[in-house]
């Protein structure tokens, strides 16, 4: 049953920005940062449905698809009868794109001018998908390359490898993409089946940020949001073990230099804790292994490492994992000597003075990137997707972190009994030594 629109406000108070959150009569909840002094705007329009959704319960049922449905979806989405989505976009002064994630599709745009044309392009082609098998059949041919382009990407394959020694079941192992074998399998009923499974009001998200506001947002979503009904599909992934599938994963590709990623699972987390612990894990990677740690410093000047190791927090319903990228001739005993570096930050503590310099910088890019509109739009769906009805809420975390915080999480999410490492080793017909 539909409810009464409710509107909320909140005032940022580092920037003075408002962000105002709307639940919609229709089902949807709209966000709206409005900023004013910005010249451009940029709307996001996603729903809870990715990669990982390849099987859920709808009425009972339990529903199988094969791997690669919700991004074959996104792609047909963007056809009409006319010349195509993006084609109205362009015609009205907007940028458009979409992107499939492990647990979330989102399409979104950004304009200096006639944004509420183009929101109507968005909610319009998005809640109204014009789906044909012919259209099926053409787009096949097209995801199938881009499926194969990426078997030659190491980068790509060397996160899918970790992915895989990390997980047993959790479809997170797979490609977004899917593969050609699963993706042959689609059928132009079945995108129509998910699409209406999963694409309900009730599980999406409309994030709009820049010199927009929320009255001229509710102006278009008014006339076009179409009332949904509730959203009972229920997804069914697989259960997951506490343990890796393997702590060795390598294979030959046609690079200059060996290339690894290091991966530690952990136990997944949800809403508030899930932000919480992912912004943790995010400072004790930085202080661990950034450019201005003692380990990066130790490893520079033995040759095992010639750049700071990257990191990314990878976390969702039903999986969290913390991933170390780097290039090394000896990946084994870098990750050896990472593992011993959190033993290491566990005995001695964390220095309260540095995890505050951290923090300040953290406030410095939050800040700087709020100030892009297309950043801004995509902090607010995130902030959703965790559960958050705070579009600030990452900021006032960090505020609460505490050394001990860092070391609690060191020990529980930084184990290296749950860890994997993926390795890319260059093929015989490679110049290992070229480093461009």
């Amino acid at each position: 049953m539909n409810t009464e629109r409710q509107i909320f406000r909140e005032t940022d108070p580092l920037t003075g920005d408002t962000c105002v959150r709307i639940l919609h009569e229709s089902g949807l909840e709209i966000r709206v940062l409005e900023q004013p002094a910005m010249h451009t705007a940029a709307a996001e329009f996603a729903v809870r449905y990715g990669s990982v959704h390849t099987a859920f319960i709808q009425e009972g049922k339990r529903i199988q698809t094969p791997a690669g449905v919700a991004h074959y979806l996104e792609h047909k989405l963007f056809e009409n009868e006319d010349n195509g989505v993006s084609a109205r976009f362009a015609a009205i002064g907007a940028s458009d794109n979409a992107y499939t994630g492990f647990d979330r599709t989102v399409c979104h745009f950004r304009t200096h001018r006639a944004f509420p044309e183009a929101l109507a392009v968005l909610l319009e082609f998005v809640q109204h998908p014009q789906i044909t098998q012919g259209g099926v059949e053409h787009e096949r041919g097209i995801i199938t390359q881009e499926i194969v382009e990426y078997y030659d990407d190491a980068d790509d394959r060397m996160f899918f490898q970790v992915l895989e020694a990390l997980y047993h079941a959790c479809p997170i192992r797979t490609d977004v993409a899917g593969t050609p074998e699963s993706i042959a399998q689609i059928t132009a009923e079945m995108l129509l089946q998910c699409h209406s499974a999963f694409y309900n009001l009730h599980n999406m998200v409309l994030s709009c940020a820049g010199n927009v506001t929320a009255a001229e947002v509710l102006e278009t979503a008014d006339r076009l949001l179409i009332p949904a009904p509730p959203f009972t599909v229920q997804p069914a992934l697989p259960p997951e073990p506490e343990t890796v599938f393997a702590p060795y994963r390598e294979r030959t590709m046609a690079v200059g230099r060996t290339q690894f990623s290091l991966g530690f699972k952990s136990a997944p987390a949800s809403g508030m804790t899930q932000m919480r612990e992912k912004l943790i894990c995010e400072l004790a990677a930085d202080l661990l292994t950034g450019a201005c740690s003692p380990f990066y410093e130790q490893m520079r000047q033995s040759g095992l490492l010639p750049h700071p190791l990257s990191a990314e927090v990878l976390c969702g319903s039903e999986w969290f994992a913390v991933i170390f990228d780097g290039e090394s001739d000896e990946p084994q005993t870098v990750a050896d000597a990472l593992c011993k570096e959190c033993a290491a930050a566990l005995q001695n503590g964390i220095d309260p003075a540095l995890l505050q310099d951290l923090k300040r910088a953290y406030y410095r890019d939050e800040i700087t990137a709020m100030q892009s509109p297309e950043d801004a739009a995509a902090a607010l769906t995130e902030n959703w997707l965790a559960g958050c009805t705070s579009p600030f809420a990452r900021t006032a975390l960090l505020a609460q972190i505490t050394p001990e915080e860092i070391c609690d999480v060191l020990a529980r999410r930084f184990r290296q009994d749950r860890a994997a490492l993926s390795v890319i080793l260059p093929d015989d017909d490679t110049d290992t030594n070229d480093e461009k």
